[in-house]
This record gives structure tokens, sequence and C-alpha cells, in this order.
């Protein structure tokens, strides 16, 4: 599935019409449509995931980014087995030598959402499936 993923958006990348546009400089439709088309693909594909997999975050969300996240998916799949430890190991500030670097990881997480919402991509009420997506 990722690597579909990975073809949607390159696909949609490369017949963007803004993009024969380019020559004539950076436009702010570009730059819009490129931060679409590289956020809703990810995006589908993990609540793709999410959903088939019947996963859900199996305690609150950690207090500090430096913390693993717990998620459990139903089933003894490669793929649920594959996520659950995905996220336990790439949702976080992993191997952070300093609290700056902790909350500069909080940073890209709350930005990732913020912007996903004003894209109208990730739901208003934002919660913890997305919080473990950005």
């Amino acid at each position: 599935h990722l690597e579909h993923g990975v073809l949607k958006v390159m696909q949609q990348v490369a017949v963007s019409e803004p993009l024969a546009l380019a020559e004539a400089g950076s436009s702010p439709d570009l730059k819009a449509n490129l931060q679409h088309a590289m956020f809703e693909v990810p995006y589908e594909t993990f609540t793709q995931a999410y959903t088939t997999l019947r996963c859900r975050v199996s305690e609150r969300l950690p207090k500090s980014h430096a913390e693993p996240v717990r998620m459990e998916c139903e089933g003894d799949s490669v793929e649920s087995k594959l996520v659950q430890f995905a996220v336990g190991e790439f949702c976080r500030a992993w191997h952070a030598r300093s609290a700056e670097e902790v909350a500069e990881f909080g940073k890209r997480v709350e930005t990732c959402g913020v912007l996903g919402r004003q894209a109208k991509l990730l739901p208003q009420r934002q919660r913890p499936r997305e919080v473990v997506f950005c």
C-alpha cells in the first residue's frame, strides 16, 4: 500500500497543471497543490490501514514526544505487526539528545495537524489517530 501511495503522490505532482507554470516562478497555488498532494495520499493510506487492520491507540497519548506511542491492531498479520512496530518506533523523538530536540519534534507534529486541518484533509476535531499520523 505504501508503494501505491508514493506512486499516487508522484503521479499527482507530475500531472499537476501549475507545474507547467513553474518556469514563471513559484506561485502560492503551486505550493498549495504540492502540499495537498504530499499530505492527502499518505493520510488516506494511513487511515485505510488503520481502519482495515482495526487499529486503535491502546492508551492515552504520551505526555512527552520522547515516549513511544502504543497502538494495537487486531490480528497477527505481518501488516498489523509492522504498523504497530513502526508507530512505536517512529512516532516519537527517537534518540533525542536534548529537550529542545523533543520540543522540535512536538512542533512538527503540531504543525502537521494545523496544516492538515487548514487544508481540510484532517478532521477539525483531532483524535489520537491524527496525532499518530502526524
